[in-house]
């Protein structure tokens, strides 16, 4: 396994999206920068696709939700911090 393929799977269990890349393009989910590609963690695909909501924070793996910044994001280092 890559490890693209292992950074997007973990950054899909901590979304709560069950199976691949593949999988995640069908589900309606936020955008999670990965720095080497410049693509969706989860799913793989652009910031402009379709199936991608809110808008992602400064810390590129994040996003908001309600007005609030959500770090749930294992690799964020906003939220080691906090």
């Amino acid at each position: 396994m890559s490890d693209f393929q292992d950074r997007g799977e973990a950054a899909r269990r901590a979304a709560g999206i069950d199976g691949t890349a593949g999988d995640a393009q069908d589900i309606r989910h936020r955008f999670v920068l990965d720095e080497p590609t410049g693509g969706c963690l989860l799913c793989g695909l652009a910031e402009t696709y379709r199936q991608h909501i809110d808008r992602p924070l400064g810390c590129g793996w994040c996003y908001e939700e309600q007005g609030e910044e959500v770090h749930p994001h294992p690799e964020c280092k906003v939220k080691a911090e906090a």
